[in-house]
């Protein structure tokens, strides 16, 4: 969860809001949003696969591992991790357990 609220900060404008939520029903969901750009469509598959960086982020410091670690985590916990655009246009990223 510290990555995913470190990134949303690293990589939404200055004075975003982040937001976390945690819902349970049916299942335990946990998002992290923000107010940033959000994903561009086509990337929103391959975001969590190794060494991989958003586009137009070269500027800021980053393995392109974050991601990839997070969904290992949630995978070996027995969930999922998706990727996804808040309607406003920030990201959205959701475990699921």
């Amino acid at each position: 969860m510290r990555n995913l609220i470190d990134n949303a900060l690293k990589y939404a404008p200055d004075e975003t809001v982040v937001t976390v939520k945690v819902s349970g029903a049916p299942r335990l969901a946990v998002s992290v949003m923000d107010e940033g750009p959000g994903f561009a469509a086509d990337e929103v598959q391959t975001l969590s696969g190794r060494f991989v960086r958003g586009k137009g982020i070269d500027n800021k410091v980053g393995s392109g591992l974050g991601l990839t670690i997070a969904q290992e985590v949630a995978v070996a916990h027995g969930g999922e991790m998706n990727l996804s655009n808040t309607p406003e246009g920030g990201a959205c990223v959701t475990f699921y357990f």
